[in-house]
């Protein structure tokens, strides 16, 4: 099942500290000003659980690190709420909840 991923453009203030970040953090020489110049972009979900109905936004790279998409249709995930096994993408939740 699909399910949407919204793409956030970074501003050019947080592209800065991250580069900064990342120079000092690893020793390596980073060009600031051409990573500034980058399209750079946050990825996140939209999640809701199908017990309690509690809702979050989940950056995708947390996400795609626990899916497996040889195992599993969507991403499933323990609903930090209720602590039930049913904390789906938005889409699945929608999909599911008209059937």
């Amino acid at each position: 099942m699909k399910f949407t991923i919204k793409k956030v453009p970074v501003s050019e203030k947080e592209k800065r500290d991250r580069a900064e970040f990342f120079a000092e953090d690893t020793g390596q020489y980073v060009d600031i000003e051409a990573f500034v110049k980058q399209d750079i972009y946050d990825e996140f979900i939209d999640y809701k659980c199908l017990n309690c109905k509690y809702e979050e936004e989940l950056e995708a790279d947390i996400v795609f690190e626990l899916f497996d998409p040889s195992f599993e249709e969507y991403p499933l995930l323990t609903c930090p709420k209720c602590g039930k096994d049913k904390f789906v993408p938005l889409d699945i939740y929608n999909a599911k909840t008209k059937e």
